[in-house]
């Protein structure tokens, strides 16, 4: 608040309207940039605006503590197809700080985030792997970052994940829907983040390569101004579909409160190279009201690399005017599952981004019209749906 600028609008302020709070913007700070160093000194901060790594991100989101975080992010690809109507064909690949168009859109992020997925995913070379590898990390983080600051009630007052929309296209962003009005993962993911009653799950690190085993606390939040009563259950499952562990507690949550649900760990000799944590809060009647997935691995180097070559899953899908349903008929885990529809068709979907175990069917609602809508996952080719 010393810049010559606001001192003149903060003297303004004094004199026409004493009996109102000032602050000169946000973030007010004291501090400009959030960091785990200034734990207890924050009041209104903002950064980072990348996933900080498989470890850093979540030690840094499980300890800081400031009342507002009022601007905060993670960069995603924009979609093949976003990408396709803008960038020229000989120029869609590689997507990086050498590539003249994509620096013109986006610079602040192609500078490094080609370079970042691949350490999480390996050595990648074309545009559609690096799409999706990137809007993963990008939906992880958000969405962990959210949830983090949910399960900080009362301390954290609130948070703004920068940003909703872009203006212009851009390779790569942090916004969570494109120029096209097209939605990445992280929409989704911040979707089902901000739920009235959910669940979200505390963990260390999504690579436990060093680690003795796998620890993770679930948390139920309740935004309602009633108690929730509840069941929650909870799997660490292989890739292939093999139950790791499977825990079932009650999840009774109390009006406008968040709290520890259940823990759940296992010993790293148990842990395979790919796993997934899934966790399922269902009301009395079984009606499942939310749903956490993340991906989590014990490979040292690129934790996720194998992902890329996981055999193709079994799946069943259906479309109506209103409605896409999809069922899991193969006994392993569709990761990762994304409903895509053409740029030009302006639709809504109700649900996506999804892990869907086998015997599982999901609905997901449809607003709009469309041609045809496109079907794929890590471990499923892309089928159109009439």
């Amino acid at each position: 608040g010393d810049h010559h600028l606001l001192q003149a609008i903060e003297k303004c302020v004094r004199e026409l309207d004493p009996d109102s709070l000032w602050l000169p913007c946000s973030g007010s700070g004291p501090w400009e940039n959030a960091s785990v160093q200034y734990v207890g000194e924050m009041h209104d901060v903002h950064g980072p605006w990348t996933h900080l790594g498989p470890s850093t991100h979540y030690h840094f989101y499980n300890e800081v503590d400031m009342a507002l975080h009022s601007e905060f992010g993670c960069d995603g690809a924009a979609s093949v197809q976003s990408i396709e109507r803008f960038v020229s064909p000989q120029l869609r690949w590689p997507l990086d700080s050498t590539n003249t168009e994509a620096w013109h859109h986006g610079r602040m992020w192609v500078v490094s985030n080609l370079g970042r997925t691949e350490s999480w995913f390996g050595r990648i070379g074309d545009t559609a792997t690096y799409v999706r590898a990137s809007q993963h990390i990008q939906a992880e983080g958000l969405r962990y970052a959210v949830e983090a600051h949910r399960r900080r009630k009362g301390p954290t007052a609130g948070c703004i994940a920068w940003h909703f929309a872009e203006p212009w296209p851009n390779v790569c962003d942090t916004c969570s829907i494109d120029v096209w009005d097209q939605p990445k993962p992280a929409y989704f993911a911040l979707a089902r983040a901000y739920r009235p009653v959910h669940v979200s799950a505390k963990y260390s690190t999504i690579s436990w390569a060093d680690e003795p085993g796998f620890f993770a606390e679930l948390w139920g939040h309740n935004a309602t101004s009633e108690c929730f009563g509840g069941t929650l259950i909870t799997k660490l499952i292989t890739v292939s579909g093999e139950d790791l562990l499977v825990r079932n507690a009650s999840a009774d949550i109390a009006a406008d409160s968040t709290g520890t649900v259940d823990i759940i760990e296992l010993e790293h000799a148990k842990l395979p190279e790919l796993f997934i944590l899934v966790s399922m809060l269902s009301d009395h009647t079984n009606r499942e009201i939310s749903r956490h997935w993340s991906l989590h691995s014990t490979a040292s180097g690129a934790p996720f690399a194998k992902v890329r070559s996981l055999p193709s899953a079994n799946v069943l899908i259906e479309k109506t005017p209103e409605s896409v349903h999809i069922q899991n008929t193969g006994s392993t885990p569709v990761l990762g599952l994304w409903l895509e529809s053409s740029l030009d068709d302006k639709i809504f979907l109700s649900d996506n981004w999804l892990c869907l175990l086998p015997g599982e069917t999901h609905r997901v609602g449809v607003q709009g019209r469309c041609s045809e809508i496109s079907c794929s996952a890590w471990n499923l080719p892309t089928l159109k749906v009439l």
